[in-house]
C-alpha cells in the first residue's frame, strides 16, 4: 500500500502493465492510496536481494512508465510482501457423504483474474440454494458440486492462461503478444470479460 498523488496514477481506474517476464498492477483504493503488485519469473526458493525487496523491485521496474517506480519508492520496506504463485491440478471430487469443499479448498486458482474470493462467494450462494431445497443433505452437496465444477474449472484455466501469457519472456512471443492485444476487437475482449465477471448463480 502506498500514498501517491503524482502523475500517471488515475484516480478512478486500475491498471496492469506487461513486460518480458514481469507485470505490474496498480489498484486505486481511494483517498490517494494505492495497492500494487509486481510479478517476476523466479526459481523456487529465490532469496531476497541483500539490499532489500524494494531495491530489487526498483532494479527490475525502475525504468517502467510513471508512476511504477514512484509508487514502489513510497511504499515502506516492511509493507512489501513476497509470495509465490502456484497452481494445483483439478480436483475430480470435492466431497463424500455429508462433507464437501468450497473456495480455494475445492478449486485453488492463480490470482490472475482476481477471482479467488469471488469463486468462494459464488460457491457459498450455490450451496445455500441447494441446501434450501427439501432433499437429503448428501444429495444437496452433490448437486452443489455438479453445478459449480464446470464454472470453477473454466476460471482456473482462464487464470492460468492469462498468467502464462503475461509472463512470457521470449522476444518473438512477446512481440506476437503485443501485436495480438493491439489487434483483437474490443467486442471479443468484452465478451471474454463478461464470461468471467457477469456470471449469476
Amino acid at each position: 500500500m502506498a500514498s501517491f498523488a503524482g502523475a500517471g496514477a488515475e484516480r478512478r481506474s486500475n491498471s496492469e502493465t506487461w513486460g518480458q517476464g514481469h507485470r505490474f498492477g496498480l489498484l486505486n483504493t481511494g483517498d490517494g492510496r494505492f495497492t500494487w503488485y509486481a510479478t517476476a519469473n523466479l526459481p523456487a526458493g529465490h532469496t531476497d536481494d541483500p539490499a532489500g525487496r524494494k531495491a530489487e523491485l526498483l532494479r527490475r521496474f525502475g525504468n517502467w512508465h510513471a508512476p511504477v517506480a514512484q509508487v514502489i519508492e513510497q511504499t515502506p520496506e516492511a509493507a512489501i510482501l513476497k509470495n509465490g504463485a502456484y497452481d494445483l491440478p483439478r480436483l475430480r471430487r470435492w466431497g463424500r457423504g455429508r462433507v464437501t469443499l468450497l473456495g480455494d479448498a475445492a478449486h485453488p486458482c492463480t490470482p490472475n483474474l482476481g477471482q479467488g474470493g469471488c469463486m468462494a462467494l459464488e460457491d457459498a450462494l450455490t450451496l445455500a440454494k441447494c441446501c434450501a431445497i427439501d432433499r437429503p443433505i448428501e444429495e444437496s452437496l452433490r448437486r452443489y458440486e455438479t453445478l459449480r465444477q464446470r464454472r470453477t474449472y473454466q476460471i482456473q484455466l482462464r487464470s492460468r492462461l492469462l498468467g502464462s501469457l503475461g509472463q512470457w519472456e521470449d522476444d518473438v512471443l512477446v512481440s506476437a503478444r503485443h501485436w495480438l492485444t493491439r489487434t483483437l476487437p474490443a467486442r471479443w475482449l468484452e465478451r471474454e470479460l463478461s464470461a468471467v465477471y457477469a456470471y449469476q448463480t
